[in-house]
């Protein structure tokens, strides 16, 4: 009776073993075929025929909102005497046509490089998963914003050279997607941007601040048209607006005599800002630099998040505050948004 028992007993344990191994080899099976179902999730195909913008018309319906920031010295500043002038130049020679092998190459190097992101950064994967499909491409004139790399509504406008096999530059792609991010949902940043000590004052409408002459001379910059913020510098606990200003009011092209500068303020007992009349370089601005990390064209906040952007995509890593709060926001605020490929 007893080996019976014991007998009885070996046949559960074996019996046991076997629904064991058969239970973890279809696990490992559904796991397999999960992953492959995800892997198969992951390639991203962008719609070549609707990327780009040649048609002028298309190309100068998005700028509408930019005219509206174009006073004297920044007209003249791209060439012309009068703003209908400028407006037919951006019509008819702002944007050049594309050629079928710029266009299969620039779409290849955007896909593959979106791609490479879904195994080594999930979460700027999925993010330009969702701006892939929002934006268009226009190969802008050497002329265009001095050659410079920009935005306008949903349009990045790159400048000839980036449409070379070896002039693509990824990051400078990030750092512009962010420019239409900020654009279509600037809620997604206005709470970073507050931490940062920037608040927005409209100049415009408030009493005689002592700037107007020179943000007469501000360089208009169309991914950063709203100028109107004071910063508060947390180690000094001034206020200063800061911008990049002409040299002169006719200057002649958009680096002439450009100048990064931070004006300081006093707030009034009314709440208003007055110019002391004291302008810092931006360059040796040090409760600047040491706060941010960055400076010269990244003046804007604006400017600020895309440059932090693009360092983030790559892996550069800053101690400053500025960025350790920027990380800290987009870790926790922005990407969250995009890990649900249907957002």
């Amino acid at each position: 009776m007893e080996k019976r028992y014991w007998l009885y007993l070996l046949v559960v344990i074996i019996l046991l073993v076997i629904i064991l191994y058969i239970h973890t080899a279809m696990n490992r099976r559904k796991h397999a075929q999960i992953e492959t179902f995800r892997i198969a999730e992951l390639p991203l195909a962008l719609n070549r025929e609707n990327l780009f913008i040649e048609d002028p018309n298309i190309w100068c319906n998005k700028l509408a909102t930019y005219w509206l920031f174009m006073n004297q010295p920044n007209v003249e500043a791209r060439g012309q005497n009068k703003l209908v002038e400028l407006q037919e130049k951006y019509r008819s020679s702002g944007i050049q046509p594309i050629s079928n092998v710029e266009k299969r190459d620039i779409t290849a190097a955007l896909e593959l490089n979106i791609k490479s992101l879904a195994t080594s950064n999930p979460n700027i994967y999925h993010y330009l998963k969702y701006w892939s499909q929002r934006f268009k491409l226009a190969k802008g004139a050497n002329w265009l914003e001095g050659g410079m790399p920009h935005t306008h509504e949903d349009v990045i406008v790159l400048p000839p050279s980036y449409f070379t096999p070896t002039g693509f530059q990824f990051s400078t792609f990030f750092h512009e997607i962010t420019h239409i991010h900020q654009r279509k949902y600037p809620e997604d940043w206005d709470d970073l941007i507050w931490r940062w000590g920037f608040q927005h004052y409209n100049f415009l409408d408030s009493p005689a601040s002592g700037l107007e002459n020179i943000m007469a001379r501000n360089r208009t910059n169309p991914d950063g048209l709203d100028v109107n913020y004071v910063w508060k510098c947390p180690t000094s606990s001034k206020y200063y607006w800061i911008g990049a200003i002409y040299s002169t009011i006719t200057p002649t092209s958009l680096t002439d005599g450009i100048q990064y500068i931070a004006c300081e303020l006093n707030l009034d007992n009314s709440n208003n800002y007055r110019f002391t009349g004291t302008t810092i370089n931006l360059a040796q601005f040090g409760g600047f630099i040491d706060y941010f990390g960055v400076r010269n064209n990244n003046y804007h906040p604006n400017e600020i998040i895309a440059e932090y952007m693009a360092k983030y995509l790559v892996g550069e890593e800053l101690s400053n505050a500025g960025y350790q709060i920027f990380k800290r926001h987009v870790e926790t605020l922005i990407w969250p948004k995009y890990q649900n490929d249907e957002n």
